[in-house]
């Protein structure tokens, strides 16, 4: 029995070292995919390197055929206007290479950043000003979607920088590969004075005291969380942060999306218009309210070129988190 007992608890111990032990060669694996980029870039014109980085994308996409039928299933469940199977295959293929791309984005604006701004359309400025100018501070809003590590770089270069909102690399799987992309990431442009504001850190006090300086955060809009709202014609788990900031400062929510517009140093920034919301004196309907109006404004943005968005791998876990808050089965 004893024996038994001892056998039973080995087999624990490695269960439990095994995915450590997985995510250790995942950190390896990054940061090799990371310093390969960043050498590549130094000797590879644009227009190889992104070549490059979609023939990964497909080769990742065709490679593992469960994954890809899922990954179509996925996008064929969210956007059921798209009948054509071969639209579909081609916005997963290319959401395949959305995982890597961001990579890529940082190192070529390291290197061209002078290019990609004269290069830069930009749409909606007089929304983000309208919202500057109410004087409570504003809350941008975005998805993990296109070139996004470059956003607050071009924003500090336009002159609207602002501070994201972000969890603490210590509670990820790859804490060294955050901290290393996190740094390499301010390389590129921030607000000197609040870099970041980490999430568990004095976060809610330190972002109200930030708006109320009539200053600038973002949050990302697709994180799981533990408001049910309609996402993608299903009930979804997403955070609901904005929704609690803006209630309790007055801040404006000002939806934003940078894209890809075709050369690899070519994109496009657009803010939409303010999301409109009114305190009704019942917290409880105004977060539901607010939280609600983000996520049509993320599935809105997400939309406009959906083979760029990189979380539809993650969509899936959002319902299933409704079904489990809500104990309803989609």
């Amino acid at each position: 029995m004893e024996q038994t007992d001892n056998t039973q608890e080995k087999d624990k111990e490695m269960k439990d070292e095994r995915p450590a032990f997985m995510f250790l060669l995942l950190e390896l694996l990054l940061h090799v995919i990371f310093y390969t980029t960043k050498s590549l870039s130094r000797v590879l014109s644009p227009r190889a390197l992104d070549l490059m980085f979609d023939t990964i994308g497909s080769l990742f996409f065709y490679a593992r055929p469960g994954m890809r039928r899922r990954l179509e299933a996925k996008i064929s469940d969210a956007l059921p206007e798209i009948t054509d199977k071969t639209e579909v295959a081609r916005i997963g293929r290319s959401a395949c290479s959305a995982l890597f791309r961001p990579m890529l984005d940082g190192f070529l604006f390291l290197r061209y950043a002078d290019r990609i701004m004269n290069n830069l359309q930009v749409e909606g400025m007089e929304n983000l000003d309208k919202a500057d100018a109410a004087g409570k501070g504003v809350i941008l809003v975005g998805c993990h979607h296109g070139p996004y590590p470059i956003r607050l770089p071009i924003l500090v270069r336009l002159g609207k920088l602002y501070t994201p909102i972000a969890y603490h690399p210590n509670t990820s799987n790859v804490p060294r590969y955050m901290i290393t992309l996190f740094s390499w990431g301010q390389t590129l442009g921030c607000d000197p004075d609040a870099p970041v504001f980490w999430t568990g850190m004095d976060t809610v006090r330190r972002v109200r005291e930030h708006l109320a300086q009539g200053k600038r955060t973002y949050i990302a809009i697709d994180v799981p969380g533990g408001r049910v709202v309609d996402f993608f014609g299903r009930p979804a788990a997403l955070a609901d942060g904005t929704a609690r900031f803006a209630l309790s400062t007055g801040a404006a929510i000002v939806p934003s999306i940078i894209t890809r517009t075709g050369d690899a140093l070519e994109h496009k920034l657009t803010f939409h218009e303010p999301i409109d919301y009114e305190p009704s004196g019942d917290k409880e309907k105004d977060l539901e309210n607010i939280s609600q109006q983000v996520a049509r404004a993320g599935e809105r943005i997400i939309k406009e070129a959906p083979e760029q968005w990189m979380s539809w791998f993650g969509l899936w876990r959002l319902w299933d988190k409704a079904e489990e808050l809500t104990g309803e089965s989609g």
